[in-house]
């Protein structure tokens, strides 16, 4: 006897680490399974010899040279003694929709005449029936359509002349599960039991396949808190997850003065300060905004402030009087042709101002009125 159990075990817990894991082997590109492969963890056979076992099957392949080993199952009554058909029963850890069987011949080569596989109920489907041609330490093969039903154990009929032996069975399969998500910014980076796994379309929605069991499932997005969920996907199911992700925000407290004062940001009205002259703005976006104070009275006030997560950001504003209104061109020409002295002209200039420039033209308009060099010098400096 040569044990395996080693080695076999180390086979049989690959679909197990890959399920915590949520990655597989492969992905098919039919059918969106995702792949694992896996070696018998038990066999059964129609005989055996005393030192070829049908446990020698189980596990990977350990033959290293042609003729009869006991490294190999062997079965106990050769063919040419008046038995028909032998067979040998493999069992897998791991139940899955079966899409390849290979196994490797070592004596008595190219003995496969028929392969079953059977489901998780026990009922047995035949799959194949042909002639093997496969020569020593190589592999029969046979693709299979993906099966509609859960593949548990492979039994293989031979029938040859001599000893004939198997050394290993592969089974590879598909398990899937689908996992949906959706209500995230549109970006988002998914991950999977802490593996980055993709990104939300626009739409904000992420679909993948993954291997069937509990899942750790976080998105991240700029602007926004972490979401997490843990998630059970049961084989060929589906599990729809909303991840609901509120932006991250900050506050702003603004103090005027006076009070009363109408609160604009980013051109939309926020509310009037009270009489205190203070307003709380709640749950703002975070970036640059755009602060306007107005008051009826006051020069209107314009500032700007960025806010990061978290902040309560404290802003103080204190307007100034809008004062008279400002003279006008045609004011001042109406005031010099009517008398009005121009120094007194001047005295009216300094205390509210001018709403124009003076350009050579309205110089000369202004002196055939009757202004004088000083009210020019005031008007030039007053102009608001």
């Amino acid at each position: 006897m040569f044990p395996r159990l080693t080695r076999a075990l180390l086979f049989l817990l690959t679909p197990l680490v890959l399920a915590v894991a949520g990655l597989a082997q492969a992905g098919s590109p039919e059918t969106g399974g995702m792949q694992i492969r896996q070696w018998a963890s038990s066999a059964t056979a129609s005989s055996e010899g005393a030192d070829t076992p049908a446990s020698q099957a189980t596990g990977p392949p350990n033959t290293e040279s042609c003729g009869l080993q006991p490294t190999a199952w062997g079965q106990a009554y050769m063919v040419r003694f008046g038995v028909p058909k032998n067979w040998i029963e493999l069992s897998y850890a791991t139940p899955v929709h079966a899409v390849r069987v290979r196994a490797r011949e070592t004596n008595a080569p190219g003995s496969v005449v028929q392969v079953d596989l059977k489901d998780v109920s026990g009922t047995l489907h035949t799959v194949w029936t042909g002639s093997d041609k496969t020569a020593c330490l190589e592999w029969f093969e046979l693709e299979l359509p993906r099966t509609p039903y859960l593949v548990s154990g492979v039994k293989l009929y031979t029938k040859k002349l001599g000893v004939e032996q198997i050394d290993a069975v592969e089974l590879i399969g598909e398990l899937q599960a689908t996992l949906s998500i959706s209500g995230a910014p549109p970006g988002s980076q998914v991950f999977l039991d802490e593996k980055l796994a993709g990104a939300t379309a626009a739409d904000g929605s992420f679909r993948a396949t993954v291997l069937p069991g509990s899942h750790h499932v976080r998105l991240t997005a700029a602007g926004y808190p972490d979401w997490s969920q843990d998630a059970t996907l049961q084989l060929d199911s589906t599990v729809n997850l909303v991840a609901r992700m509120s932006p991250k925000t900050a506050d702003l407290a603004l103090l005027t003065q006076p009070g009363q004062v109408q609160v604009y940001l980013d051109d939309e009205p926020r509310g009037v300060t009270s009489s205190e002259g203070r307003l709380l703005l709640k749950g703002l976006s975070l970036g640059s905004h755009r602060l306007r104070f107005s008051l009826a009275g006051y020069k209107e006030l314009t500032q700007t402030v960025e806010l990061a997560a978290g902040d309560t950001k404290q802003i103080e504003a204190k307007l100034q009087s809008a004062g008279p209104k400002p003279l006008g061109l045609a004011e001042i020409e109406d005031a010099l042709k009517n008398g009005l002295p121009s120094a007194r002209v001047t005295q009216l200039v300094k205390q509210f101002g001018v709403d124009f420039a003076v350009t050579d033209e309205v110089e000369q308009r202004l002196r055939a009125a009757g202004a004088d060099g000083d009210l020019l010098l005031a008007i030039i400096k007053a102009r608001k």
